[in-house]
C-alpha cells in the first residue's frame, strides 16, 4: 500500500477517496491525528491518485468532486487489520556506515596495490593477494601462506630463479606448491570422473583457528571501480527501504545471515577467492520481494520492474555460469566466467525465506 496524502478535513478526504474509487483505484483511509491518511492498494495507481488529490486541492468544485459527495460512504481500514503506517523520515545510518566500509576497503586494498607494484611487477604477478585480502577473504590456505612466505625471502624476478636458490628455498617452494587446498565442488565437477586432489584437502582453515570475522568480511572488498560502484548503488536503494522499516539491529542480523550465509555457499562451490556485496544485495532484494507480498502494507516503493530487472540479472547470470560449465567440461576456456553466482542465488533464497519470519517484520508503531 501507498500513501497518497493526508488530509486535515475529514470531508474533503471522503471526497477524494470517493473520486479516486470512482476511478477504478483500490482506497482506504484511516483516521489519525494528523488527519485523515488516504491509502491506495496498487502503487501502479500512485501517480493518478495523486494528480486526482491536486486537482481537488485546485479545484474542489469540479464536476468529477460533485459526484463524489453524492455517493455512499467508503468504508474505513478494519482496526483489526494490520494498518499501513507511513514510514519514518529517519536517517540511514546503517546503510551509509556499509557503504563507508567498502569504500575505505576498497582504497585500503588500491593503495596496498600499487605500493606492491612498486616493489617490482615480479612480485605482484607471483602472488596475487594483499595483505589486507589476505586477512579479509573467507580462507586463507597454508598453500598461500607458504607461498607469501617464499615471495617475501626470496624475491625472484622469474620462475626459473628458483634452480640458483639454496636448497631449503627450493624445499619451501614445492611445499608451497604441493600443500592442497579446497577449491570447491565446482573444480570437481569439471575434472570428474577424474580425481581432484583438492577435493579432499583441509576445509574452513582459518575459521578452525578462530577467525569468524572471515564468515563476512569478504563482502566488504571489491575487485575494481565498477564492482564496487554497481554494487553500492543497489545497496543505497535497497538498504535504506528495509532500515527505515526495521530496528537497527534486525537490519544489521538480517544482513549478516544473508552474508554468512551466501558467503559460505559460494566457498563450498568455489573455495575462498570471492569478494563483493553482491549476495547480501540479492537478498535484500529477494526480501522486499516477498515482503510485498506477504505484508504489502509495510509500503516497500520497490517498483515491480527494478525486481525483475534484477531478477533477470541474478538467473540470467546463473544461466551463464551453467552455459559456462558446460564449455569448460568439453575442453574450452574461452567462455569462463569468473562470477559468484551461488553467492547471488543463495543470497536472494535466504533474504526470501527469513522475510517469511515475523521478527523481521516492520516494526509498528502503537
Amino acid at each position: 500500500m501507498r500513501l497518497v496524502a493526508t488530509i486535515e478535513n475529514s470531508q474533503d478526504a471522503y471526497v477524494v477517496i470517493t473520486a479516486l474509487q470512482h476511478e477504478g483505484i483500490e482506497t482506504t483511509f484511516e483516521e489519525t491525528s494528523k488527519g485523515t491518511q488516504v491509502w491506495i492498494a496498487n502503487e501502479d495507481d500512485l501517480i493518478r491518485a495523486k494528480e486526482i488529490a491536486e486537482e481537488y486541492k485546485g479545484d474542489p468544485k469540479a464536476l468529477r468532486f460533485a459526484r463524489a459527495r453524492s455517493a455512499p460512504r467508503v468504508q474505513q481500514i478494519d482496526p483489526s487489520q494490520p494498518k499501513a503506517v507511513p514510514v519514518p523520515q529517519k536517517k540511514p545510518m546503517i546503510t551509509k556506515l556499509a557503504i563507508c566500509l567498502c569504500i575505505f576497503f576498497f582504497f585500503w586494498t588500491w593503495m596496498q596495490e600499487a605500493s606492491e607494484m612498486k616493489k617490482g611487477e615480479t612480485k605482484r604477478a607471483q602472488f596475487e593477494f594483499t595483505e589486507l585480502a589476505s586477512v579479509m577473504l573467507y580462507d586463507y590456505p597454508q598453500t598461500f601462506e607458504l607461498m607469501r612466505t617464499f615471495v617475501e625471502k626470496y624475491p625472484i624476478k622469474e620462475r626459473k630463479d628458483i634452480s640458483a636458490l639454496p636448497i631449503e628455498a627450493k624445499e619451501l617452494f614445492r611445499k608451497a606448491e604441493r600443500t592442497p587446498y579446497w577449491d570447491g565442488i565446482y573444480e570437481w565437477m569439471l575434472s570428474y570422473p577424474k580425481p581432484d586432489p583438492h577435493l579432499d584437502a583441509p576445509m574452513f582453515e582459518k575459521l578452525r583457528e578462530g577467525q569468524f570475522w572471515r564468515l563476512i568480511s569478504p563482502v566488504f572488498l571489491h575487485g575494481n571501480i565498477i564492482h564496487i560502484l554497481f554494487n553500492m548503488l543497489w545497496l543505497w536503494l535497497l538498504g535504506r527501504m528495509i532500515e527505515m522499516r526495521m530496528k537497527p539491529m534486525r537490519y544489521i542480523l538480517l544482513m549478516l545471515i544473508i552474508g554468512v550465509g551466501s558467503n559460505t555457499a559460494q566457498y563450498l562451490m568455489s573455495g575462498p577467492f570471492f569478494i563483493g556485496y553482491s549476495g547480501i544485495i540479492t537478498g535484500l532484494a529477494g526480501f522486499i520481494w516477498i515482503r510485498q507480498k506477504v505484508a504489502p502494507w509495510e509500503g516497500y516503493p520497490l517498483p515491480r520492474s527494478t525486481l525483475i530487472f534484477l531478477m533477470v540479472f541474478i538467473f540470467g547470470m546463473g544461466a551463464l555460469g551453467i552455459v559456462s560449465f558446460i564449455f569448460e567440461r568439453m575442453g574450452h576456456s574461452f567462455f569462463a566466467m569468473n562470477l559468484a553466482n551461488t553467492a547471488h542465488i543463495t543470497g536472494l533464497l535466504i533474504g526470501a525465506g527469513l522475510a517469511r519470519i515475523p521478527y523481521f517484520a516492520r516494526r509498528r508503531r502503537a
